[in-house]
């Protein structure tokens, strides 16, 4: 179970650069950030977030370079650290007030 908080485009560049490209099994997101992390069925969002989905991962899978049929998103993956895909269900939508 994961969360994609929605945050407005005015927040700082270094809060969506943490967000999106550091793991959370790294480093502590919201202590970097200086946002408030909030709880919903024991999954973490971001509390000044203007939406949060709550997801479930039904089906999860390495990207393969063998797999691409376009050479074109290749150039993404120089060090070719390709990334994982997840399939889910959405659980639960939260709107801010």
């Amino acid at each position: 179970v994961f969360n994609v908080s929605v945050l407005t485009e005015s927040a700082p560049f270094e809060v969506f650069k943490q967000f999106g490209f550091c793991s959370g099994r790294d480093t502590d997101k919201f202590r970097e950030t200086g946002l408030t992390p909030a709880y919903e069925d024991g999954v973490p969002y971001v509390a000044e977030a203007d939406s949060a989905i709550i997801c479930r991962v039904l089906y999860q899978s390495e990207l393969k370079k063998s797999e691409f049929l376009s050479p074109e998103p290749l150039s993404n993956y120089p060090k070719e650290d390709f990334h994982r895909v997840y399939i889910c269900e959405i659980k639960k939508v939260l709107k801010a007030d």
